[in-house]
């Protein structure tokens, strides 16, 4: 199996580009517990430029660097799309043969399925919760309190003893704030 091109030039041409690369290849190597030559000991960071144009141009150099930018872009991609995170979690073999036929039935990824079956399920609770508020009689926030809008002054002024007008609330208070 022929390589590309010389490995260690295309691992240091990328490795340039940036600090920040640098400084993630350098741990992203050292999590996947390789050394780059001539360093001493696991955690030990070395230029890893100089370790880029040290590398054989072989098949597993070759796979090494296209995994390591692949991990870099899925990096990236994460830090840059702030209204997306990534989700890990188990499903039964049921369930996953379920989100398989539904994802293909609608044409879509079983990202967008799941998104689309998780809006459904949270606007039917939304619905459910706004009967179910409905249906419950309202209750006071204090059992003194008095409802006056269908009250007359009249009702207002039984208890201090006074000659009824005959008008509602809304009507004195229309009459004596002055206006509608």
């Amino acid at each position: 199996m022929e390589c590309r091109i010389d490995i260690s030039q295309e691992m240091f041409a990328w490795l340039e580009d940036s600090k920040d690369l640098r400084d993630w290849a350098s741990s992203y190597l050292l999590k996947k517990e390789l050394k780059a030559p001539g360093s001493t000991g696991r955690n030990a960071r070395t230029n890893i430029l100089e370790w880029a144009r040290q590398l054989p141009s072989t098949p597993e150099t070759t796979r090494l660097l296209d995994d390591m930018k692949q991990a870099w872009a899925m990096r990236e991609r994460r830090r840059n799309n702030t209204d997306k995170i990534s989700c890990s979690f188990e499903l039964s073999t049921e369930a996953k043969a379920q989100l398989d036929h539904l994802s293909a039935r609608e044409g879509k990824t079983k990202t967008a399925m799941l998104e689309q079956l998780i809006k459904q399920a949270a606007d039917k609770a939304k619905k459910d919760e706004v009967k179910s508020e409905k249906k419950r009689p309202h209750q006071r926030a204090s059992t003194n309190h008095i409802d006056t809008s269908n009250m007359t002054i009249g009702d207002l002024e039984r208890p201090l003893q006074r000659e009824p007008t005959g008008m509602t609330v809304g009507e004195f208070r229309r009459g004596f704030l002055g206006h509608d």
